[in-house]
Formats: structure tokens, C-alpha cells, sequence
């Protein structure tokens, strides 16, 4: 049995003293995959292990097919989760603490090297024993740590900053308002260290819909604006105090908690107050359909939600479907209503989905035998409703009716907007809690750098770069173009944190979203640049080496600059941006914006690589609940390219995973064997396993060209091991030194050390990932064609042993032609079921009590059994 442990160090040794994943300019065809670079906060688990392994064989599978292969590796480090937890460090913060030390692995003692933020960062990276680095050397990834980089980097900053006076030159930077989490108490912004409660909720925007009601105004939020055209009745909480507030020229209606809120958000005014029963029974005007419609009671509005008014759209809310049919005769009558005007209410079919039909919240309910306001399913039956009509609905109604939902959401809501039907409210996505122990809100950040997204021409500029691009996998192309369609502007500096200085008010730092975006283009010259005092990173050296602009003014020596501009020219366009299919709507699409803006269209990046994310045994993985796997561990127990293999073997790379120990545990059997089996070859060859194994390897080439990995590997593992299997069966031998040789290769960018060690087994020299594949090998269809007519007939003679049961003898009946390549098998034959006859069709000799032969055809014996 193969020592995994001892041949990974061995390998891994090798690799870095030839320095083989550290290419130079050449001849060769370059190929330059880059990956998010990490957070380096904490340890890394088996998720954060799958999205850089997919990457990686990827990366060594176009090293294989003759190609000069780059990824390089860098260090995200901008924003305020360094600081904040260097703060809680500092403090003594318990949980900060056990996070640490449980979690995370980092002995007490080294605590102390955590407190200042370049000590963390240095120490997170170099230091921890279960950090990234440590788990990229584990995992034997193919990185060029030359260019290694942190976004703290002095000289990466001076690149951010020639980035967005770029972007400013194109009109891409304007000024603007911009909402942010914020302790009344402390009147101050909050990020995420300066929180009791609520680490990682963001801020949603919602669409305040304005009710004409008299004079006044009733608002009710919604996420869903789109649905406005299934608007049948709008619910008030009967035991609430609302407040009538001026706003503008404007009176609104909303809940007490919700005008606390606005006041941050807008210049408004209290000027009465109104309750929720005296509400109920009048009539108001839903805004996009203009018509009247009836206030009715609901426990459910939260007065600390939204504005603590909601309208009802019960085709597609289950909550709203639930209370109209919990609306009986005894509460009309409480409430002073009259019950045939509710029961009146009929739902209208707004969206059409693909797992629903005209009246999703009515089906849902009925399939989850949902039949209370009570039930704790209505959550996620909501959920799913609204994820089916977001992700795959049409609608059926309105201005944009045909058009899909992905699409529709925004236009409905600017054109709400637009008319004065509607305003924008934003609110926190959940419970916050600033360390003063008061709730947060959300306020309104006056004199914002925003970058301009939501800029048309940008916009078209950018689709044409994205119609030019391999998107994988091709389905998520249309994803982007939606993405395309909405976005709009975003926020690009921050108050504090660690990061660039924005070059035009260095009181602030550019947003870690916002310095993320073009460093793919900084890696090709990181290893040169690291040798520059930044003072002498001028623009005019960045327009030189990036844009190849002449008459560079600068302190550095021409022979540098060419050398910078030589390594852009030849790695760029990088071929594939990877990263997890969560970011397409910000990382990876903010990236072909901002190429698109500063490159020329012969140096944007040539296509994505889009990764699903992976759960634990059907679970999100989380450290509170004890459910993360680090990757130390699990290398530890199965081996390095064991667990490489098995997070590629599951499923395809943007699909889902749910690793499952148990089905791990189930292959793990196999593979081994298959292991085994190719380190005991042989020199001779058989005719028909090679031709079965070139099959596989034709194969291999056409799905791992698709990036379909998980159908590549397959091929050449569970696949290559049922052909030995039957080889071994029929011949009884032993798997070719040819055979072998060339599955090192196709298995090397999976199980990179296992195939180095057969290969050097095999006699060779130097590193595997130094030779290229086969490139020229042949099928012959006839010779598999013949052996599977063998394995036929053997699936025939078993399923008529299970029809007969036992038997003394087979008999066989075949076409003349074929006789003797039968009579060549009776000994296998005979090994399989024990006595066998076989006769030709027009053989006046043959026995056949039950005329059978008669039914032989080309490739198709009779058979008898008696």
C-alpha cells in the first residue's frame, strides 16, 4: 500500500526546489487561471479546500496539454475584520478568544503576537498552522508564491490608486448619498467589531408603496415590488399606534418604530397619530393598478419591520393566503366587517414559475398542509415561492408582462418611483446590537464615492466584453447579463479600515469590493514590482507597463519597466476568473466592469469559472454548531490526493456539494484498489484494454475541455476500475506499463502526488507535470464492439439463470461466421457457468430439444439451459 504521507512531503519538496509551478516567458501557449485570493482570518476547511483544488486541477490539467501555466497567490486583507479582531484580542474578548483557540487551532500563547494588525497579518499567513498557506502546501497546490501580495501592500496601493484615477478619468466615479448601520446612542457608524449582536447582517432596501387614503398616505414595504399587480387588500396591525409624518410635501402613515427609523433616512416631521382598528374597513388606492382596496386586520405586521404596514398579495405570499382564509365570520364581525365583501377576495395570477402554477402561495400551503398563521412552515414555504418566481418566473401581468421576474423587479420598481408611487427605505436584514447595548438602525452617509454601474454606456461596454467571454458553466451567462441589466452604482470608499487611501480624500479608504477587481492584471508583474520604492510607482509607470502609453517620467531604469511590460503582454488576458457562484453578482461582475473600463478589449479577461458551494452531511457548515471540517484533519486521516479526488468526484464544480462522510468512506475502497492496481503493472499489452482504456481517455479529454471534471474523473477512476475488473475476470492479467504511463498523466492534475510517485516508479526523471499528454492515440470500435457482445451474452445467460434456476448445461447456438470466435471463449465460458456447448446455426448434428436456434442472430447467440 502507497504511503500518502511520506510521498506528499517527498513531492511537495521536489516541486519547490525545481521550482515547477513557477513558470518564465517562453515559446509555450500562456495560460493564466487566477482564484479569489483569501481572507486570512481564520482556518481553512474543506469549502475553502474544494473552490482552490478546483482551480488547481484545472490549472495543471492545461500545464499537461503543453500550456505555460500561472495562478498565483495573494492575500485580501482590506476592510475592518483585521482591526476589529485584533480590538476584541486586545480586550480579552471570550469569544473572540475561543474562536481562536477551539476553532481555529492557534495556541493561547500566540495570542499575544495578534495584537496589532500588521502582527495578525503577518501571522495568519506565515504562522498558522491551519491557516491558508499551511493548507495550500497540504494540498500540494501548483502556486507561484513569488508573486505572492497582501492588498496592504505599499506598492499594491499605489496600483489601486492608478486604478481609480482611471476610472475617474472615464466619469466612472461620482458623489452620493449611501445608507450605513449606526448606533443612535453613540451616533456613530458601526462595522462589524463594534457589535454585541448581529456580525455580518447587511442592509436590504426595501420599496416604501404609497396608499392615497384621503389626504394622507398609507405605506407598506415590500421586497417584492413586482407583485403589485396581485394587490388585493392591505393589513394593519389592529393593536398598533401609527403616526401620521410629514415628509416633503407629503403626508405618511407608518408605525411609531418606523418613523424612528426614517428620521436618519429622510427630513421628516410627526404630526399626529392615528390606531391601527380605526383603520380597518376603510378603503385605500394600491399604487401600479390604481385601484381601491380594503384595509383588513393582521397580527403578523410588525411595527419594528418596514412600516409596519403590509399589502397583501396572496397568489403569492402564503402568509397573506393564510390570513385571508383565517379571516372567518367571528373576526369580521369583531372587527366591524363585512364578511361577503372579504370573502369576495379572489387571488390574481401574477407569475408564472417553473415549479409553480397560477397561485403558488395557494399550492404550496396545500402541499405543506399548511392551515395556520401559527405554523412555523409558512417561513420557508415563503421562501421557496419567492425563489422560484425570482429565479425562473415570467410575469403574467403589467407593463412587463412575458418579461422575467430577475429583470422585471427593477423596472417595476424605478417606474414606481418614478411616477411618485413609491420610495426607497432601507433596513437592517436582521438584529443589531452595538456594544453600548442599544439596537442599531440604519442612517444615510452623505458625500459617498460611488462607482457609476448603473452608467448605460458602461453597461453596454461591458456586455460586449461578457458576449467575447467563456462563462462556466454557459447556463450562469444569462445570470450575468441580468446582473448587468440591474446593477447599479455602489459605494467604493469606507470611513476606516485597512486598505488603500482613496486618491481623492484620503480621509478615506477604497471599500475591500472596490480593490478586488483588476489585481488579476497586478499579479503578472508582483514579482518584479516588489524591488520598487513606491514613491517611484508614478502613473506614467502603471499607463506604461498596463496600457503601453510612451514617455514614461519616472526614477525607474528602462530595462525594469520593459521587463514589467514584457510579463503583462505575455500572461494577460487572464483565461479564467474563479470564484464562488454567490459573487457573480458583485466580485465577478464589478471585475468585467472595471476591465472593461481600463484595458483594451484585447486584455480583458477571457472567461469565469463559477463554483457552487459545499455543505457538510445536508448542512450549512458552521464552527458554533461544531460542523466544520479543516483540511489538516481531514488530509491527516485520508491522505492529501485522497480528499482531492473526493471533493472533484461528487459532483460537477458549480454544483452543490454535500460532502458525506459515509459516502466517502464507501469509495474509499475503490479507490484504494484502483491505486493498488496501477502500481502492479506489467510490460505485455492486451488488445482490448487498451482500446477500452484509450476510450476513456478520448472521453476524459472532451469533459475536462468542458471543465466538467467530476465526468473526466470518473472515466479514468470508477470507470478504468470496472474495465479492470472484467479484465481480470476474462484474462486473469495484470494492467500494462503503457496504460500506466499515460493514466499518470491523465490523473495528475487530481492526484498530483500519487502520480508523481508511479511515474518515477515507471523510470522516469523528471517531474510529471514537465511532459505533456498523449497526443496521438487510436480506437478500434470493432475490437470493443467484439468484447461487448461477450459481456452481452453474459447478461443474457444470467437473466435467464434467474427465470430457470439451476441447470446442468448451457447450450449455444451461433451464426456460422461467428463459430469459432465463441469456440475461442468456451474455456472462459465454461470458468463462468460450467459445462457449455456450442453449435452453428446449420449444424444437422446440434442438440436443441427446444428448436431454439432459430432464434440466433448476427452478435446474438441462442441460448439453452437445462
Amino acid at each position: 500500500m502507497v504511503n500518502f504521507k511520506k510521498i506528499e512531503k517527498k513531492w511537495q519538496d521536489k516541486w519547490e526546489k525545481k521550482k515547477v509551478f513557477e513558470p518564465e516567458i517562453n515559446k509555450k501557449e500562456p495560460f493564466y487561471i487566477q482564484v479569489a485570493y483569501p481572507y486570512p482570518s481564520g482556518a481553512m476547511h474543506i469549502g475553502h479546500a474544494r473552490t482552490y483544488t478546483i482551480t488547481d486541477v484545472v490549472a495543471k490539467y492545461n500545464m499537461l496539454k503543453g500550456k505555460n501555466v500561472l495562478m498565483p497567490m495573494g492575500w485580501h486583507v482590506s476592510g475592518t475584520p483585521v482591526i476589529a479582531t485584533v480590538e476584541a484580542l486586545k480586550r480579552k474578548d471570550k469569544k473572540t478568544i475561543k474562536k481562536f483557540t477551539d476553532n481555529f487551532r492557534i495556541p493561547k500563547k500566540d495570542l499575544k503576537k495578534l495584537e496589532s494588525a500588521k502582527d495578525f497579518v503577518k501571522y495568519m499567513i506565515d504562522k498558522a498552522e491551519y491557516g491558508y498557506k499551511k493548507g495550500f502546501g497540504i494540498l500540494g497546490l501548483g502556486i507561484d508564491w513569488r508573486r505572492e501580495l497582501t492588498t496592504i501592500d505599499k506598492q499594491y496601493n499605489k496600483f489601486i490608486e492608478w486604478q481609480y484615477r482611471k476610472l475617474n478619468e472615464k466619469g466612472y466615479l461620482i458623489k452620493g448619498d449611501y445608507p450605513i448601520r449606526y448606533c443612535v446612542f453613540d451616533e456613530n457608524a458601526v462595522g462589524d467589531h463594534d457589535l454585541l449582536e448581529g456580525e455580518g447582517v447587511g442592509i436590504q432596501e426595501m420599496v416604501f408603496l404609497k396608499f392615497k387614503f384621503g389626504d394622507d398616505y398609507l405605506i407598506a414595504a415590500t421586497l417584492r415590488p413586482e407583485t403589485v399587480y396581485g394587490q388585493t387588500n392591505l393589513w394593519v396591525n389592529p393593536s398598533v399606534e401609527y403616526v401620521r409624518i410629514k415628509v416633503g410635501n407629503e403626508n405618511w402613515i407608518v408605525s411609531k418604530e418606523s418613523s424612528k427609523k426614517l428620521m436618519r433616512q429622510k427630513d421628516i416631521k410627526v404630526v399626529g397619530k392615528i390606531l391601527g382598528k380605526d383603520l380597518i374597513g376603510k378603503h385605500c388606492v394600491a399604487p401600479g393598478v390604481e385601484k381601491k382596496i380594503i384595509i383588513l386586520p393582521a397580527e403578523f405586521c410588525d411595527p419594528t419591520f418596514g412600516s409596519g404596514i403590509v399589502t397583501s398579495v396572496p397568489s403569492d405570499a402564503p402568509y397573506d393566503y393564510i390570513a385571508l382564509k383565517e379571516l372567518d365570520k367571528e373576526k369580521c364581525v369583531k372587527y366591524g366587517l363585512n364578511y361577503n365583501e372579504v370573502k369576495k377576495i379572489k387571488l390574481i395570477p401574477i407569475i408564472k414559475s417553473k415549479s409553480f402554477g397560477d397561485f403558488p402561495a395557494k399550492e404550496i400551503c396545500e402541499e405543506m398542509n399548511i392551515k395556520s398563521l401559527n405554523d412555523n412552515k409558512l417561513e420557508e414555504a415563503t421562501n421557496r415561492v419567492y425563489k422560484a418566481g425570482f429565479h425562473t418566473g415570467v410575469m403574467l401581468k403589467g407593463k412587463y408582462k412575458g418579461m422575467e421576474i430577475e429583470k422585471a423587479k427593477e423596472k417595476v420598481k424605478k417606474d414606481l418611483i418614478k411616477e411618485g408611487k413609491s420610495d426607497v427605505f432601507y433596513e437592517l436584514e436582521g438584529k443589531v446590537v452595538c456594544r453600548c447595548g442599544n439596537e442599531c438602525v440604519v442612517s444615510i452617509l452623505k458625500d459617498q464615492w460611488f462607482l457609476k454601474y448603473g452608467d448605460e454606456k458602461w453597461k453596454e461596454e461591458s456586455k460586449k466584453t461578457l458576449s467575447k467571454m467563456d462563462i462556466v458553466p454557459g447556463s450562469f451567462r444569462k445570470q450575468y447579463e441580468n446582473v448587468f441589466d440591474w446593477l447599479e452604482n455602489k459605494p467604493c470608499t469606507r470611513e476606516k479600515g485597512l486598505g488603500t487611501n482613496f486618491p481623492f480624500d484620503e480621509s478615506k479608504i477604497v471599500e475591500p469590493l472596490g480593490d478586488s477587481t483588476v489585481y488579476m492584471a497586478y499579479f503578472t508583474i508582483a514579482h518584479i514590482i516588489k524591488d520598487i520604492k513606491e514613491d517611484n510607482l508614478t502613473d506614467d509607470v502603471f499607463d506604461y507597463v498596463f496600457l503601453g502609453k510612451k514617455n514614461v517620467k519616472c526614477k525607474i531604469s528602462k530595462k525594469k519597466l520593459d521587463e514589467m511590460r514584457t510579463s503583462f503582454e505575455y500572461w494577460y488576458p487572464l483565461a479564467y476568473n474563479t470564484s464562488a457562484l454567490e459573487l457573480i453578482p458583485n466580485h465577478m461582475s464589478f471585475s468585467i466592469f472595471q476591465h472593461t473600463a481600463i484595458f483594451p478589449s484585447n486584455k480583458r479577461q477571457k472567461g469565469t469559472l463559477n463554483l457552487g458551494m459545499l455543505i457538510l452531511d445536508g448542512e450549512k457548515m458552521s464552527s458554533s454548531k461544531g460542523n466544520v471540517v479543516l483540511i489538516n484533519d481531514l488530509c491527516e486521516e485520508l491522505g492529501v490526493d485522497v480528499v482531492r479526488f473526493f471533493l472533484m468526484n461528487f459532483v460537477e464544480p458549480w454544483e452543490e456539494l454535500d460532502w458525506r462522510t459515509e459516502e466517502v468512506g464507501k469509495g474509499l475502497k475503490n479507490i484504494n484498489n484502483l491505486i493498488e492496481k496501477m502500481f502492479d503493472f506489467k510490460d505485455s499489452k492486451d488488445e482490448w484494454l487498451e482500446n477500452a482504456f484509450n476510450m476513456r481517455m478520448k472521453k476524459y479529454f472532451e469533459f475536462m475541455d468542458k471543465s466538467e471534471l467530476r465526468k473526466a474523473l470518473q472515466e479514468i477512476s470508477f470507470g478504468l476500475l470496472q474495465d479492470l475488473k472484467w479484465f481480470e475476470r476474462k484474462n486473469g492479467g495484470k494492467v500494462s506499463k503503457n496504460i500506466v504511463e499515460n493514466w499518470c498523466k491523465l490523473v495528475a492534475p487530481f492526484m498530483p502526488h500519487i502520480a508523481e510517485e508511479l511515474w518515477e516508479k515507471i523510470g522516469n526523471k523528471k517531474s510529471i507535470f514537465e511532459n505533456e499528454f498523449l497526443k496521438k492515440f487510436e480506437v478500434d470500435e470493432k475490437i470493443l464492439e467484439k468484447e461487448e457482445k461477450i459481456r452481452s451474452l453474459l447478461d443474457d445467460v444470467n437473466n435467464i439463470k434467474k427465470i430457470v434456476g439451476v441447470f446442468k448445461k448451457i447450450y449455444l447456438y451461433v451464426i456460422p461466421n461467428e463459430l469459432k470466435e465463441l469456440e475461442d471463449l468456451k474455456e472462459f465460458l465454461e470458468k463462468e457457468f460450467g459445462d457449455v456447448e456450442i453449435y452453428a446455426l446449420n449444424d444437422k448434428e446440434k442438440y436443441d430439444p427446444q428448436n431454439k436456434a432459430k432464434k440466433s442472430k448476427k452478435g446474438k447467440p441462442a441460448i439453452y439451459l437445462e
